[in-house]
């Protein structure tokens, strides 16, 4: 029978019949900055915001966890996952006392779907999917202190350009989900915006 199969990433690893899995406590951010219900997306109440993810990641110390949050940020962009909100970002609590972002989870394109365009949270001041630029991802990803931002675009892209090219989606998805892909990540390669059509 046909099945998807993904590993949880909030369990240990089992230690042999005697150690089963043991949970590892999730947190995501809506709970972690304090909002509830519908302020997972920045356009209600505005109290979420990549920049405030990115600053509690800071006080936490991890610096990973920010340049993570970045190339996450960069490939909802370019696939068009318009559903990276406050519940879709977390913090994986270990038992050993360390705090760290969780890896990225419910990423689905979705700018094929009829939907408003808008991104759940917003790229250096830009709301709308088609509108962002690779200079809004350096812009909003530099804004957080992180360094050599522009570097990071640009290797994220360059990741998911690889990716698109050499991975075929499953028989069941949007029948232009690669053509979309490639031509939002190559409009931000190359400093258009990522919902431009070319002549």
């Amino acid at each position: 029978m046909p099945a998807l199969v993904i590993e949880r990433f909030d369990r240990t690893e089992p230690g042999g019949a005697e150690t089963p899995p043991q949970r590892i406590h999730q947190e995501d951010f809506n709970q972690v900055l304090g909002t509830q219900g519908d302020q997972k997306y920045q356009r209600y109440g505005g109290k979420v915001s990549l920049a405030r993810v990115a600053r509690e990641l800071t006080v936490l110390g991890d610096v990973d966890g920010v340049r993570r949050l970045a190339r996450m940020t960069v490939l909802a962009a370019a696939v068009g996952n318009l559903d990276m909100h406050a519940k879709n970002l977390a913090l994986l609590h270990h038992r050993d006392g360390t705090v760290r972002l969780a890896p990225a989870y419910d990423v689905v394109p979705q700018a094929h779907l009829p939907n408003d365009g808008e991104l759940a949270l917003s790229v250096d001041r830009t709301d709308r999917h088609a509108s962002v630029t690779r200079s809004h991802l350096v812009a909003e990803i530099d804004s957080w202190g992180v360094r050599e931002a522009r570097r990071i675009v640009e290797e994220a892209l360059d990741t998911v350009l690889a990716t698109v090219s050499t991975q075929a989606p499953d028989r069941h998805a949007h029948p232009g989900l690669s053509e979309d892909i490639l031509r939002f990540t190559t409009n931000l390669r190359e400093g258009r915006a990522v919902g431009a059509r070319q002549p």
